[in-house]
Protein backbone atom coordinates (compact mmCIF):
# COMPACT_ATOMS: atom_id res chain seq x y z
CA UNK A 1 0.00 0.00 0.00
CA UNK A 2 2.83 2.32 -0.71
CA UNK A 3 0.81 4.56 -2.88
CA UNK A 4 -1.71 5.19 -0.29
CA UNK A 5 1.09 6.09 1.85
CA UNK A 6 2.25 8.09 -0.24
CA UNK A 7 -1.06 10.48 -1.00
CA UNK A 8 -1.42 10.19 3.09
CA UNK A 9 1.78 11.54 3.28
CA UNK A 10 1.35 14.35 0.36
CA UNK A 11 -2.32 15.50 2.10
CA UNK A 12 -0.29 15.59 5.63
CA UNK A 13 2.75 18.04 3.81
CA UNK A 14 0.23 19.97 2.01
CA UNK A 15 -1.63 20.74 5.52
CA UNK A 16 1.97 21.58 7.34
CA UNK A 17 3.13 23.55 4.85
CA UNK A 18 -0.10 25.77 4.37
CA UNK A 19 0.06 26.34 8.05
CA UNK A 20 3.46 26.81 8.16
CA UNK A 21 4.34 23.94 10.86
CA UNK A 22 7.16 22.09 8.98
CA UNK A 23 9.94 22.88 11.23
CA UNK A 24 13.37 21.84 9.75
CA UNK A 25 14.05 19.58 6.92
CA UNK A 26 15.15 16.61 8.85
CA UNK A 27 12.06 17.16 11.69
CA UNK A 28 9.93 17.47 8.64
CA UNK A 29 11.24 14.66 6.60
CA UNK A 30 11.15 12.86 10.43
CA UNK A 31 7.11 13.50 10.59
CA UNK A 32 6.55 12.21 7.19
CA UNK A 33 8.23 9.18 7.61
CA UNK A 34 10.26 9.53 4.79
CA UNK A 35 13.81 10.57 4.00
CA UNK A 36 14.99 14.09 3.52
CA UNK A 37 15.90 13.15 -0.10
CA UNK A 38 12.17 11.65 -0.28
CA UNK A 39 10.56 15.01 1.64
CA UNK A 40 12.59 17.04 -1.62
CA UNK A 41 10.73 14.67 -4.17
CA UNK A 42 7.55 15.38 -2.32
CA UNK A 43 8.10 18.81 -2.67
CA UNK A 44 8.96 18.53 -6.19
CA UNK A 45 5.53 17.15 -6.56
CA UNK A 46 3.81 20.56 -5.50
CA UNK A 47 5.66 22.46 -7.44
CA UNK A 48 4.90 20.42 -10.59
CA UNK A 49 1.07 21.17 -10.01
CA UNK A 50 2.10 25.35 -9.93
CA UNK A 51 3.38 25.72 -6.41
CA UNK A 52 6.34 27.84 -5.12
CA UNK A 53 7.55 26.54 -1.91
CA UNK A 54 10.44 28.73 -0.20
CA UNK A 55 12.13 27.36 3.39
CA UNK A 56 12.10 30.78 6.23
CA UNK A 57 15.37 29.83 8.05
CA UNK A 58 14.59 32.55 11.05
CA UNK A 59 10.26 30.42 11.22
CA UNK A 60 12.12 27.29 10.44
CA UNK A 61 9.74 26.19 8.44
CA UNK A 62 8.19 25.98 4.32
CA UNK A 63 5.70 27.62 3.20
CA UNK A 64 4.13 28.41 -0.12
CA UNK A 65 4.63 32.01 -1.98
CA UNK A 66 0.95 32.24 -2.54
CA UNK A 67 -1.31 32.16 0.08
CA UNK A 68 -3.90 31.05 -2.26
CA UNK A 69 -2.51 27.82 -3.91
CA UNK A 70 -4.46 25.04 -3.06
CA UNK A 71 -4.21 21.42 -3.78
CA UNK A 72 -7.20 18.92 -3.68
CA UNK A 73 -6.65 15.33 -2.94
CA UNK A 74 -9.45 13.37 -3.57
CA UNK A 75 -8.81 9.18 -3.37
CA UNK A 76 -11.49 5.94 -2.69
CA UNK A 77 -11.32 2.63 -3.19
CA UNK A 78 -14.89 0.63 -3.61
CA UNK A 79 -15.24 -2.48 -4.86
CA UNK A 80 -16.40 -3.18 -7.89
CA UNK A 81 -18.25 -6.40 -9.77
CA UNK A 82 -16.97 -8.10 -13.04
CA UNK A 83 -19.95 -6.69 -14.92
CA UNK A 84 -18.53 -3.45 -14.18
CA UNK A 85 -14.62 -4.63 -14.59
CA UNK A 86 -15.43 -5.45 -17.79
CA UNK A 87 -17.79 -2.65 -18.88
CA UNK A 88 -14.03 -0.42 -17.95
CA UNK A 89 -11.79 -2.79 -19.42
CA UNK A 90 -13.74 -3.03 -22.33
CA UNK A 91 -14.29 -6.12 -22.18
CA UNK A 92 -11.13 -7.47 -21.35
CA UNK A 93 -10.93 -9.66 -17.61
CA UNK A 94 -8.08 -11.42 -16.30
CA UNK A 95 -8.71 -14.41 -14.23
CA UNK A 96 -7.24 -13.05 -11.24
CA UNK A 97 -7.99 -10.15 -8.73
CA UNK A 98 -6.55 -6.70 -9.92
CA UNK A 99 -6.82 -3.57 -8.13
CA UNK A 100 -7.90 -0.82 -10.62
CA UNK A 101 -6.67 2.81 -10.38
CA UNK A 102 -8.29 5.48 -12.20
CA UNK A 103 -7.17 8.97 -12.40
CA UNK A 104 -9.49 12.16 -13.38
CA UNK A 105 -7.80 15.83 -13.56
CA UNK A 106 -10.49 18.17 -12.74
CA UNK A 107 -9.90 21.69 -12.81
CA UNK A 108 -11.02 23.82 -9.56
CA UNK A 109 -12.65 27.18 -9.87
Amino acid sequence: MDFIKMIERVKTANILIKTKRTGTPEAFATHLGVSKRQLYNILDFFKEYGATIKYSRSQETFYFMQDDFELHIHFSIMPINTGEIERISGGFLQNYSSVQFHFMEQPYI
